[in-house]
């Protein structure tokens, strides 16, 4: 247990708080374009961005995690609120949607299970669809990793494009890593 003490705390700016910037770490990634779900074909999501300040407003708070291959990565060790948010649409009637949020730690076997989903087809038309799965993950080796994964009964699409801020995915870190 550490102890602070101290005889006064200014303000760092004209802001009224204390910043630990340490603890401060928000990372937002949007998909950059359309991923096409096929029939019973899992696969993972590549097509990721690292937003910045000029992407959508929304400026991260830290620079800790990274994306490459469809792997998301950190720097910075710790517990992690994972927030995806998928939008999708098809001209299908997708009876069953399997979306998942994998965590695989330190090199061993991914887990997360699956969220199933569905779209139903009102008319003959498009249909739209938004689906939100929030996790928490305990980062402990340098190693650890977050992917995201999709397969359907019916072809559709998740929607992502280079100027839409349609689906994204957020990191924020909320804890010391958690020894298990």
């Amino acid at each position: 247990m550490s102890i602070l003490k101290v005889d006064t705390i200014n303000e760092k700016t004209s802001g009224n708080g204390v910043d630990l910037p340490d603890n401060n770490n928000i990372t937002g990634f949007y998909n950059n374009a359309t991923h096409a779900v096929s029939t019973g074909s899992f696969t993972y999501m590549t097509n990721w961005t690292k937003m910045n300040s000029t992407h959508f407003g929304f400026p991260n708070v830290g620079t800790q995690f990274s994306h490459s291959g469809g792997n998301f990565t950190t720097t910075k060790l710790g517990v992690y609120k994972v927030t995806l948010e998928l939008h999708m649409n098809s001209s299908n009637n997708a009876r069953w949607i399997d979306l998942r949020m994998l965590f695989t730690p330190n090199g061993g076997s991914a887990v997360g299970g699956d969220l199933y989903d569905h779209i139903g087809i009102v008319s003959n038309d498009t249909t739209y669809h938004t689906a939100h799965r929030i996790r928490y993950f305990n980062f402990t080796h340098a190693n650890d990793k977050v992917q995201v994964g999709t397969q359907s009964v019916a072809g559709l699409n998740v929607r992502g494009a280079s100027n839409e801020y349609d689906t994204v995915i957020y990191f924020e870190w909320v804890a010391p890593p958690q020894a298990t």
